[in-house]
């Protein structure tokens, strides 16, 4: 009977320990979500409040100038990502294409 219990704690201990395994890999998981969200969201808020601090001054011209400038670079931003798209889908799409003969 004592075995059987020491059995039981011991299944027990092991079960919620890959509980919290699998909790804090969901943590981590998060974390990395959180981390680009932040890098890739940080600089067009950093950019629009500056453009916002500058506005308010007075300085209008400076202003319209900061905001080209932070449109002109997400567009940029959005050239690069569609052009690293496609070098993927076309490295995939050969890569596919040479195993499949």
């Amino acid at each position: 009977m004592r075995i059987k219990n020491c059995i039981k704690k011991l299944y027990r201990r092991l079960v919620s320990e890959e509980a919290g395994a699998v909790a804090m890999e969901y943590v981590i998981i998060g974390l990395l979500v959180a981390a680009a969200a932040v890098t890739y969201f940080g600089r067009s808020v950093s950019s629009g409040m500056n453009t916002m601090s500058v506005a308010v001054t007075g300085d209008h011209a400076k202003a319209g100038q900061m905001s080209d400038t932070a449109s002109e670079e997400a567009i940029e931003g959005v050239k690069s990502a569609e052009e690293s798209r496609n070098k993927f889908h076309t490295d995939a799409d050969s890569k596919i294409g040479s195993s499949g003969e």
